[in-house]
């Protein structure tokens, strides 16, 4: 089943329930996810309300578009040159699309369908020519679909390109499971051998083996990884682009009480390990502590211009797939 009601202009939040142990409120601004339940437990970070989702920095929960990640700012589609704008003054790349004027903080059109096995919520936009110096126009759509039959859901990437254009959509989801302080004792499992090499900006300069203090190939607690960081790498977190080592790729989160499957046929992945202690508030936690939200962003590789460059008429179709369940004792 599910509810419409009005926030304010333009702004309306759709409540899902799955009639198992799922229920969701996702909102038309940015097209995202406000909260996730699996019975009275939250499972992602929940902002203390409508208006702090809406304006939040840090993308809690919303679709990244239209190109997720980090791109330098200056580049061209056949021949056309394009120059998007920085995400800071002296920076040289972009970030998510335009940060605050980007896709996560537009509202979406939308309409709700439903039958006996699934909740669909079909969020649609368009871009415009150099909006956010981005240049050529696409359809999009965001579909999340909640199925009725299990604990799952799944969130469509669709799209066509009207002009030459870039695109790169994904969602920005921060899990953190049943009011947990700290992600320390989770464990993170997932099929990707490569990862992104970076400058000290994080725009990508190249590609290289994963190394061991990332390699999430056999199951590891998030705590090492993010240690390890913390005292050799000037990021200060886990915050990198990972390839898969085949077509679809696998995560597995688990804490002492659940356990997240995702699966996607994107290529890559970016991972953000929220260490930010910013003084964003939360309905689920009211610490500002490490680790308080992880970011698993299935994504096309950026570093690879081709595969994010779309020509009039090419059509993008990716999608990501989430199970979640309680953990026996």
């Amino acid at each position: 089943m599910y509810e419409i009601k009005n926030f304010k202009k333009h702004v309306d939040i759709i409540k899902i329930d799955n009639g198992l142990n799922l229920k969701a409120t996702l909102c038309n601004f940015g097209a995202g996810i406000y909260s996730l339940y699996y019975d009275e437990d939250p499972m992602v970070l929940e902002l203390e309300d409508i208006e702090s989702y809406m304006y939040a920095p840090g993308y809690f929960n919303k679709t990244l578009g239209c190109v997720a990640g980090r791109i330098p700012c200056d580049g061209e589609i056949n021949g056309k040159k394009y120059s998007v704008k920085p995400v800071n003054e002296g920076k040289d790349f972009a970030l998510h699309g335009g940060d605050f004027k980007s896709l996560s903080f537009k509202p979406w059109k939308y309409e709700v369908k439903e039958n006996d096995k699934e909740i669909k919520v079909i969020f649609k936009i368009k871009t415009k020519d150099l909006e956010n110096g981005f240049i050529g126009r696409a359809s999009i759509k965001i579909i999340y679909v909640f199925s009725k039959i299990k604990n799952t859901f799944k969130i469509l990437f669709k799209a066509k390109a009207l002009d030459d254009t870039l695109l790169n959509l994904s969602n920005h989801i921060y899990w953190s499971f049943a009011r947990d302080l700290s992600l320390a004792e989770y464990k993170l499992k997932m099929n990707a051998d490569r990862v992104a090499l970076m400058r000290d900006d994080l725009l990508f300069t190249g590609v290289d083996d994963v190394p061991a203090y990332i390699d999430f190939r056999t199951s590891r607690k998030i705590k090492g990884s993010n240690d390890f960081i913390r005292k050799n790498i000037s990021v200060g977190t886990i915050d990198n682009t990972f390839l898969f080592d085949s077509k679809v790729g696998k995560a597995t989160l688990k804490s002492d009480k659940y356990t997240l499957n995702m699966k996607t046929d994107y290529p890559a992945m970016n991972i953000y390990l929220d260490n930010s202690l910013s003084d964003a508030k939360f309905n689920n936690r009211s610490d500002f502590g490490l680790m308080r939200g992880i970011a698993l962003e299935p994504q096309l590789f950026v570093l690879d211009h081709d595969q994010i460059t779309f020509l009039k008429g090419d059509t993008y179709n990716y999608k990501i797939e989430y199970s979640l369940k309680r953990n026996e004792k």
